[in-house]
């Protein structure tokens, strides 16, 4: 089978309730060798699945890996945010996630207080 069917067939079976059976179609299809368009995708379901599973610390490694190759993928970055708080990391959520909106969120109320959002921010870390 090809990366590509490996990585459906996870997908198919996390949407079946099947998180279990998932995991080893997703890491073969990281195995295989997805594209790249594909790639963040695959890491962010396998360590979603992880986490449903029990399994944070995998998913956090999982989601840090993804966040060094993929480092503006919003998704990854937010379902690393739930599992730092199952972790018990909750400020470091929080502050992964309030950065994420400062510079992410292009509201003209977010960018009029950009530096103050900054500062309380950085206090919070």
């Amino acid at each position: 089978m090809d990366a590509r069917t490996e990585y459906e067939l996870g997908g198919e079976h996390d949407s079946a309730g099947r998180p279990a059976e998932a995991v080893p179609h997703y890491e073969r299809a990281l195995e295989l060798g997805l594209p790249d368009e594909l790639l963040p995708g695959c890491l962010l379901q396998l360590g979603s699945t992880l986490r449903n599973l029990g399994r944070v610390d995998e998913a956090l490694a999982l989601f840090d890996d993804g966040l060094e190759q993929f480092p503006d993928h919003v998704s990854l970055r937010l379902f690393r945010a739930f599992a730092l708080a199952d972790l018990g990391r909750e400020r470091e959520a929080l502050v992964d996630v309030l950065n994420l909106a400062r510079t992410r969120i292009d509201a003209p109320e977010v960018q009029r207080y950009a530096r103050s959002l900054e500062n309380y921010t950085r206090e919070l870390a």
